[in-house]
């Protein structure tokens, strides 16, 4: 592990002792997984070079699996402001074989030298702080000439999202705070302004407003698993459908940044 956790990371410290949240439903977090994993088998990254993942929330406390890649050699970091995040993240990886570089640090200003990464994956992390623009400017630094980002932040597309996790923050009571969102036009003028020319883009991650409640109490009453994998089946048909609707029905809008080879 290296890096040094910055005061701000209380609050994620806490986050692991407290947050009963959506991805923490097992049947999601394995589709989350899915999703992530099936966006870079389709885009045909992450199963060569040097990967980093810009938060390590999933290796703590959901699927670990997520940080997985596609076959090949592949070398895997990921880097987190939360120290207690980062402990947990080593710990559940070493047990399940899965061995991965560990970097204590705030996205905004990454421990790490330029032109280190291939490839890096942002799984909706830089949407929990304004300096959006920092962040974006590390990844660039840190990616190698003709390295790839891919950007998942919140959705402002897709009109029901930002509705469902705020009821979810008031009367739920249990979420971390969200606070910024994203419409795809937008994601690409910020990845513009960060140096980088933008790619494919899509939706991910397609569970509609409500569907997390009913999965929350069939999880609750130890209703079959069959009722679970008819919910993410559905969830998959809705992740088939044309890129306009991919874009309306995603929780994330996920964006390719690229940058450029002379660089």
């Amino acid at each position: 592990m290296t890096g040094k956790p910055l005061p701000e990371n209380k609050y994620w410290d806490q986050v692991i002792n407290s947050v009963e949240g959506y991805y923490l439903l097992p049947a999601l977090a394995r589709y989350k997984t899915r999703e992530y994993l099936s966006l870079l088998h389709s885009w045909g990254l992450g199963n060569k070079g040097r990967v980093l993942y810009t938060d390590l929330y999933e290796a703590a406390l959901g699927d670990p699996g997520l940080l997985s890649v596609n076959g090949g050699d592949a070398a895997v970091f990921g880097a987190d402001i939360s120290a207690g995040i980062c402990r947990k993240a080593q710990s559940r990886m070493a047990a399940n074989g899965k061995g991965i570089g560990i970097i204590c640090s705030d996205g905004r200003s990454l421990a790490c030298k330029g032109q280190a990464f291939d490839l890096i994956v942002s799984p909706s992390t830089f949407d929990h702080f304004p300096e959006i623009g920092k962040a974006l400017g590390e990844c660039h630094r840190t990616l190698k000439p003709g390295g790839r980002l891919v950007l998942v932040l919140n959705s402002g597309s897709n009109p029901f999202f930002k509705l469902g996790v705020k009821l979810a923050e008031r009367f739920k009571k249990k979420e971390y705070q969200t606070d910024y969102f994203y419409r795809a036009d937008r994601v690409k003028k910020l990845l513009n302004q960060a140096g980088f020319s933008t790619g494919r883009q899509t939706g991910i991650m397609h569970v509609p407003l409500g569907s997390v409640t009913i999965m929350e109490w069939l999880s609750r009453n130890n209703a079959p698993v069959l009722l679970e994998r008819l919910f993410i089946g559905w969830f998959g048909l809705l992740g088939r459908l044309p890129q306009f609707c991919r874009l309306l029905t995603g929780w994330w809008v996920a964006t390719e940044g690229i940058k450029s080879s002379g660089e």
